[in-house]
């Protein structure tokens, strides 16, 4: 997505972006093609991400996994997600907040390996990881290597 579609979307639609929320879009798609394949994202899997944004990162990750559930807390956003059809047929938009989702609950219903995968809003980082952390047992964990 170039800047200039960002920005025509968010003025079409009537929405700025919003400090408070910590919006920070990735709009690099082969940056978002490189997150996916560096984060482990792939067939087979279903792939929890926070903050869709305009869906760049979403659509790496569906393009990679058999199932994303995304979540975005922002309803502009969602309206903007749904009207443009920007998302693939795998993925599913929850319109939440991510502090407010019972994850364990997510993580129990998935019959397949789960991921979460994210460009995290800032304003949540630090609160949403401690939770994901103890959830660790039902997550599928990448190792960190340079060579990815």
């Amino acid at each position: 997505m170039k800047l200039s579609r960002l920005r025509e979307l968010l003025d079409e639609h009537g929405l700025r972006l919003s400090r408070d929320l910590g919006q920070n879009f990735l709009i690099d798609t082969d940056l978002a093609d490189e997150l996916a394949r560096r984060a482990g994202a792939s067939a087979g899997d279903l792939v929890f991400e926070v903050g869709t944004g305009l869906g760049v990162l979403t659509r790496a990750l569906a393009a990679r996994a058999d199932r994303v559930r995304t979540v975005e807390i922002d309803s502009g956003l969602v309206r903007v997600l749904e009207a443009e059809s920007l998302l693939p047929d795998n993925v599913e938009l929850v319109h939440a907040d991510a502090l407010e989702i019972d994850w364990r609950a997510w993580i129990d219903e998935a019959d397949q390996p789960v991921r979460v995968i994210a460009n995290l809003p800032y304003s949540v980082a630090t609160p949403l990881l401690r939770r994901l952390l103890d959830l660790a047992d039902g997550l599928e964990i990448l190792r960190w290597n340079k060579s990815l």
